[in-house]
């Protein structure tokens, strides 16, 4: 188990054939017939260890201070499956580490009079490494070995720990560069062993620790210096690691030493100070030798010394903020180059080109990436189509490698431009910057085919000539664009969607815009309204059962009790008046109660009558003891009337019937549901580009809408937007206008005003700024809103039906769906109001039902309770299908769709997802969404490119 040292073990064979000896030993003493002796030793030698068994083994002594201690922990006669688990209690200044663990198995068979017998047994041992912090008497404590409900446990045991006594003819050092050093930054760390050439051939072993490489948050990669002919072992957390080092001889302090020589590079991840405890080196030695047989050295004596070297401190400072280009992306080292090449250099608009980019240089490649693609000296986003995730490099022995897919978005594109790179110098402690060679490209427009011109294709008969002829000609009167008119060829490649059956009129009537948010809020008033009634209806039922279910004869002595006991209070407060009257009042109220309720009658009452009788015709000269008297006697009386109350009240509480009142207070729960309702079809905001305002979601009904002044001068200022934009002939400023537009309709829907139509006049404006998922998005919530928006539904099947032909997209299940979601042609919020309506109803037929009224009102209340419960369910989940998820559209660019939540998983289509896409959001996990495709495909995508239709 360890070199030098013998395993200490004890062995249940062992025992067991010691004590069949015995018996056999003692059978022959005593005459015993020699057979029987033989079976019963034989029997005791060989029977199993039928229950589980867990011993300890550790390597034999000594022990030093800070050295590891080799302890094997075995368990036998447990089951193969599931790995028993070993459990421990820590103990002080002794450190217990796991190193592996060893299952074996083995099988015997034997046959005894024809009788064969099978054994099968099965150990674990577990590997463990015990170093001590301190010297002396040391504890090692038992080990509990459970599997299942099945637990053993080993004896714990002491041991001595020595000090290991320090020499200088050996030692071990870390050569660091001065700081400080940067996050990042490749820093050659070197490790140097010094041993004395003397006494070299007298070293039998040694270990080397280096507390510096189980420090987190730095990264060591191996490299072997020149000349590297040895190896140097040193011990880790992880494991021993092999290093290459040079040897070689060097005086230090008037001793010839040999030097062992390894290097590391060493590469901090996070600033602050890397502290770490020396370095040090165990060296086990003889001093005393024989020759063995062969005529070779060995060691009869041997001593343990150890060295140590300097703790280490070092301070890791932060990349400088200040002077950082855009262009950085972690790349910390020297002589970087930064190499692009594509797969083609003809391209027509809007075709991918796949780039790959190798970056070289002498630095920590695998933290290097790349910066964002559209920062400056990069690719100008308006001009290229970038993707939205960053991308991930492979790193190997020639660099490091990305592969990014853009899509050039202007005819006018030339070239791949120059694209800069930027990596900081930590030797001049500053930024530096290298740019690639630019790549030309031949970009020609993406031709534009109409229904109109595949009609007239088909009349000529197909001459397939004429019309390669003519898209030739096209081709080359394009090239040739230089010396035609550019603000023409602008408008026509802006107005890709004049072929297209989309609808991109504008609706520019304030009242319509703005009129079903102010009606949208009517109608949440008014089901608030209803819901209210029907609780206070329910509240009014519950009491007025509890009244009605009091007996009359216990209501009418009630309340006579009840008016006995304020004529009583009264008297007693009565002040000003002399005792005799506060007495006569005082009977005259007990007198009408028992006039009014015979039954109350008793001796205790009669008494105080009459003492109230006595005081009432007192001498004159007795005033003082009156007085005392008569607050004594209207206490009694009072008292009194009070018990009788409370036992009337206590044994009299009515009972409601079980039935109704739990349906009243299931209603009255479920109720809080119904005021979720008011919100419709909750979705998620908008994003549209360039830092616009989120759209609001259907949801915002609930808002306070701006002011009917404010709202119609944004409206106006967005509708003049859209209308400039439609009449501008530049592209640029043409996308521009439209982006502003949507952003002007988004805020009015952030703002409170949501309506199907500016939902679809943002649409329209996404739409035609280039945004298709913010397009779709807004399509859709418009048909939540009002699901007869014809303008909306066109163009939303317009753009399904511009999507590539490989992206799964609704079908021909429409028309079934349509059926199946008929209830969806009414807009949320009237659904809403028509439940909260039938909860009133049912609440006043249950109110009326209660009341013993004669009628259908029980079965009438049933019937509006499930028509409620079923108008809740469809608002409030009409953004799900049954069984399915969440209805979502993709509005970023471009989407990679992957087979599991991982930036690095295998894509699951070779091209990504455009936008628009709509889909099913299944789960969200991280920074992962799982989705489902139309034709019922699940794959991941980022989250950030999903939004919800309904939120």
């Amino acid at each position: 188990m360890s070199r030098g040292g013998a395993l200490v073990r004890g062995s249940a064979l062992a025992a067991r054939v010691t004590r069949g000896m015995s018996l056999l030993a003692a059978a022959f003493f005593v005459g015993a017939p020699l057979p029987s002796a033989l079976v019963a030793g034989a029997l005791l030698g060989a029977a199993p260890a039928a229950a589980q068994e867990a011993r300890v083994e550790l390597a034999r002594a000594p022990y030093y201070q800070g050295q590891p201690i080799e302890l094997h922990v075995i368990a036998t006669q447990f089951e193969s499956s599931p790995q028993p688990e070993v459990e421990f209690d820590p103990q002080p200044a002794l450190a217990i580490r796991l190193v592996g663990v060893s299952p074996s198995s083995s099988t015997s068979i034997s046959i005894v009079n024809g009788q064969m017998t099978r054994v099968h047994e099965v150990s674990f041992t577990y590997r463990y490494e015990l170093t001590s912090s301190r010297t002396g008497e040391l504890l090692v404590p038992a080990f509990r070995v459970r599997q299942g409900a099945t637990v053993r446990t080993t004896r714990s045991f002491t041991i001595d720990v020595a000090a290991v006594p320090s020499s200088d003819e050996f030692g071990v050092s870390l050569v660091l560069p001065e700081g400080p050093i940067f996050v990042g930054q490749r820093v050659p760390l070197a490790i140097e062993v010094r041993i004395d050439e003397a006494a070299a051939p007298d070293i039998l072993d040694y270990r080397i620790q280096i507390p510096l490489f189980d420090v987190p948050g730095v990264r060591f990669v191996d490299t072997a210096p020149p000349g590297a002919s040895e190896t140097l072992s040193i011990a880790t957390a992880g494991g021993v690691v092999q290093l290459r080092a040079t040897s070689g001889t060097r005086r230090v302090g008037g001793r010839s030493m040999i030097v062992l020589r390894a290097e590391r590079t060493l590469i901090p991840q996070r600033s602050g100070r890397i502290e770490a405890a020396a370095p040090t080196i165990a060296v086990e030695r003889g001093t005393r030798f024989r020759q063995d047989f062969f005529g070779g050295r060995r060691a009869v004596a041997t001593t343990r010394t150890l060295s140590s070297g300097r703790p280490v401190r070092v301070e890791v400072a932060a990349l400088p903020e200040e002077g950082r280009p855009a262009s950085f992306a972690g790349a910390v080292g020297t002589g970087f180059s930064l190499e692009v090449t594509a797969d083609r250099s003809v391209v027509q608009l809007g075709e991918p080109i796949e780039l790959t980019f190798h970056l070289r240089g002498h630095g920590d490649l695998a933290s290097a990436g790349l910066p964002p693609l559209d920062a400056p000296g990069l690719f100008d986003p308006t001009a290229f189509r970038l993707p939205d995730e960053e991308p991930a490099g492979l790193v190997d022995e020639d660099g490091k490698h990305f592969r990014v897919t853009v899509r050039v978005l202007d005819a006018r594109v030339r070239a791949i431009p120059a694209l800069a790179y930027s990596w900081f110098d930590a030797d001049s402690r500053r930024f530096e910057t290298t740019h690639s060679l630019p790549i030309a490209l031949s970009v020609g427009a993406a031709e534009v085919v109409g229904a109109d011109a595949v009609t007239s294709a088909a009349a000529e008969g197909g001459d397939a000539s004429a019309a390669e002829a003519r898209r030739s000609g096209a081709a080359a009167g394009e090239a040739g664009g230089e010396a035609a008119d550019g603000a023409e060829r602008d408008a026509v490649r802006a107005g890709s969607l004049a072929e297209s059956a989309a609808n991109l009129a504008i609706e520019r009537d304030a009242d319509v815009l703005l009129g079903q948010a102010r009606s949208t809020r009517g109608l949440g008033i008014a089901t608030a309204s209803l819901y209210a009634l029907g609780l206070a209806l329910l509240a009014w039922g519950v009491v007025e059962r509890r009244r009605r279910a009091i007996d009359p004869v216990v209501h009418a002595r009630r309340v006579a009790l009840a008016r006995a006991k304020r004529a009583i209070e009264g008297a007693s407060a009565a002040s000003g008046d002399a005792d005799a009257a506060r007495a006569a009042a005082i009977g005259r109220a007990l007198r009408e109660l028992v006039a009014a309720e015979p039954a109350l009658a008793s001796a205790e009452l009669d008494a105080i009558v009459a003492e109230c009788d006595a005081l009432r015709f007192a001498p004159a000269g007795s005033a003082g003891a009156a007085t005392s008297a008569l607050g004594s006697l209207a206490q009694r009386a009072r008292a009194l009337v009070e018990v009788r109350l409370d036992a009337l009240r206590s044994g009299t509480a009515p009972r409601v019937g079980g039935a109704r009142l739990l349906l009243g207070l299931g209603l009255g729960g479920l109720s809080a549901l119904g005021f979720a309702a008011l919100a419709g079809p909750a979705s998620a905001a908008v994003a549209p580009a360039d830092g616009a305002p989120t759209a609001g979601s259907a949801a915002a009904t609930l808002q306070t809408p701006p002011a009917d002044d404010d709202a119609r001068a944004q409206l106006a200022r967005a509708i003049a937007d859209y209308e400039a934009a439609q009449s501008e002939r530049d592209r640029d400023a043409r996308i521009a206008g439209f982006q502003r537009a949507a952003r002007a309709f988004g805020a009015l829907l952030d703002a409170g005003a949501a309506s199907a139509a500016l939902y679809t006049n943002l649409g329209h404006a996404a739409l035609q700024a280039g945004r298709t998922g913010e397009a779709v998005l807004a399509y859709r919530r418009a048909l939540a809103l009002d699901p007869r928006a014809a303008a909306a539904r066109q163009n939303l099947v317009h753009v399904r039906a511009r999507l590539p032909a490989w992206v799964p997209r609704p079908g021909g299940q429409d028309g079934a769906q349509d059926v199946l979601f008929a209830y969806r042609r009414l807009p949320a919020p009237v659904r809403a109001l028509a439940g909260a309506a039938c909860f009133a109803l049912a609440a006043f037929a249950l109110v009326l039902s209660a009341r013993g009224r004669t009628g259908p009102w029980r079965g009438a209340a049933l019937l509006a309770s499930a028509l409620w419960l079923v108008l809740l369910a469809s608002v409030l989940l009409d953004g799900r299908r049954p069984g399915e998820g969440t209805a979502a559209v993709l509005t970023s660019d471009e989407t990679p769709a992957r087979v599991s939540d991982s930036a690095l998983a295998p894509l699951a289509f070779p091209e990504p997802l455009p936008a628009g896409v709509e889909v099913e959001r299944l789960e969200v996990r991280g920074d992962f969404a799982r989705i489902r495709l139309a034709n019922g495909r699940d794959v991941w995508v980022r989250s950030s490119s999903v939004t919800p239709v309904a939120d």
